[in-house]
């Protein structure tokens, strides 16, 4: 959305610090604060911040410390039109056409506080089912190409005599192309590689409470994997596997 609505441009960067929205009483902020970063790092660091700047440009307002988030009614829905028309665009919030019976398109946030459009940028609002993202991480993979998940790729019938033909053969369904976008994808393939391969300390939290956080350097990472979560907030890295355990699938 960055990208296609021409908030950033590649190597754009944004200050990550503690927002203060006047009448709250928490900031809105990412795990620990990280200062000046461009998009490479905010997907690599996980940063909330940086998203929640995008959201404020894309609703035309500027931050303000302890200032009201001016966002009225007919700005939010405008807003949020265009974040969930992004993101479907690359499979989050609507169908996928999975060829199964009674497939969701998720839930839809229905707060119109501003706080939300915030919350939307960073997958906090609106949430998306486990095909959905399957067939997100499969488009950001595919350079913005979005296909058609399916179960069933061919069925057919014999004859008495023993010969098959075909009935139905699944034909490849491309249902998005926002390829145009090329930019956007090569900075966002750079910041989950940059996710795993930086020489820092790789932060794995599950859950909120302190005793469950643990480190991993990054010598012991040879032959690991780290998985990053699609949400920022809850999650920041998610599972560590031993590269070798890895089945292809």
């Amino acid at each position: 959305t960055g990208f296609k609505e021409n908030i950033i441009v590649p190597n754009t960067y944004f200050v990550d610090e503690p927002l203060w929205f006047k009448g709250s009483t928490k900031a809105k902020k990412s795990w620990k604060t990280m200062g000046n970063i461009n998009e490479i790092d905010a997907l690599a660091w996980s940063s909330n911040v940086y998203m929640f700047r995008i959201a404020m440009k894309l609703a035309g307002v500027e931050y303000v410390p302890h200032g009201a988030l001016n966002v009225d009614l007919n700005r939010f829905v405008k807003t949020l039109s265009t974040i969930r028309r992004d993101f479907g665009e690359l499979g989050l919030g609507v169908k996928t056409g999975l060829d199964v019976p009674n497939e969701s398109d998720g839930y839809k946030g229905r707060d119109t506080a501003p706080g939300h459009l915030l919350d939307a940028c960073i997958g906090q609002y609106d949430t998306y089912t486990p095909i959905q993202l399957a067939q997100y991480t499969c488009t950001l993979a595919n350079m913005g190409k979005k296909v058609q998940p399916h179960f069933l790729i061919e069925s057919f019938k014999s004859d008495g005599e023993g010969n098959r033909y075909t009935t139905y053969k699944f034909k490849t369904n491309i249902q998005d192309d926002v390829s145009s976008q090329a930019d956007a994808f090569k900075q966002i393939k750079a910041g989950m590689r940059a996710c795993v391969t930086r020489q820092m300390e790789h932060h794995i939290r599950i859950g909120q409470k302190s005793h469950m956080l643990f480190i991993v350097r990054q010598e012991q990472l040879k032959n690991m994997m780290v998985i990053q979560m699609l949400t920022t907030q809850t999650i920041y890295k998610l599972v560590i596997f031993q590269q070798q355990k890895i089945v292809n699938h």
